[in-house]
């Protein structure tokens, strides 16, 4: 894992983003955030699949619940990861 920073340009805060060689050290990762035995709807889709990022979308809006979503880079690619937790 590795980071990559860039700036939020409304704040000027720095913007960190996450970066992992494939899929499931996100899904490690993502769990460790949460640390919460109670995980659920986990989600997952590369930013420029339209039809990956639309069921993501839908999954999001059917969780309850707490919610965990991150945007991050997946060996290169923007991605989005989440879930909900904490039922």
């Amino acid at each position: 894992m590795t980071k990559n920073e860039s700036v939020d340009a409304a704040s000027m805060h720095p913007i960190v983003i996450q970066s992992f060689a494939d899929e499931q050290s996100a899904f490690d990762w993502m769990e460790q955030q949460i640390d919460d035995p109670c995980v659920d709807n986990e989600r997952f889709a590369f930013m420029d699949d339209k039809s990956a990022m639309d069921l993501y979308e839908t999954f999001r809006s059917n969780g309850c619940c707490g919610f965990f979503d991150e945007e991050i880079e997946v060996n290169g690619r923007r991605a989005m990861i989440g879930c909900n937790y904490g039922h």
